[in-house]
């Protein structure tokens, strides 16, 4: 019995030190750091093309063909930017159902509840709480 204890305690700290560790990168990321900028919406591209075609006195043919490119482009990087979400949160999900194999039915829902509770803003309230 006390080497389960001491063995689900090890376990914990485990999981407690790398959500610590990925907290903290995702801290910085959401403070500006290594954080991708916001992507202009269409209205946006459009007056960067109007500014464009101003300031270098496109022609109406290099105009057409630049918003196009534009367009083209920030399409792509919305893409990217999604897909590499979606890989990270299905890394995620891959990684707790990991965990779950080795937990009690018990434990599981333990730890669905601890890791409700290890959000960004939800480590921000309990650092500032410390």
């Amino acid at each position: 019995m006390y080497n389960q204890i001491k063995s689900s305690v090890k376990f914990l700290l485990f999981i407690s030190v790398i959500l610590f560790i990925s907290g903290n990168v995702l801290a910085q990321q959401q403070r500006g750091e290594n954080h991708p900028p916001k992507l202009p919406d269409s209205k946006e591209i459009s007056k960067m093309i109007t500014d464009l075609s101003t300031k270098l006195s496109l022609s109406e043919s290099q105009n057409k063909e630049i918003s196009e490119l534009f367009t083209k482009h920030f399409n792509e990087v919305k893409t990217k930017m999604k897909n590499g979400r979606e890989e990270m949160d299905k890394l995620k999900r891959d990684f707790e159902e990991q965990v779950k194999k080795v937990l009690t039915d018990d434990q599981k829902t333990m730890f669905v509840d601890f890791m409700s509770k290890q959000g960004p803003e939800n480590r921000q309230k309990n650092s500032r709480r410390q």
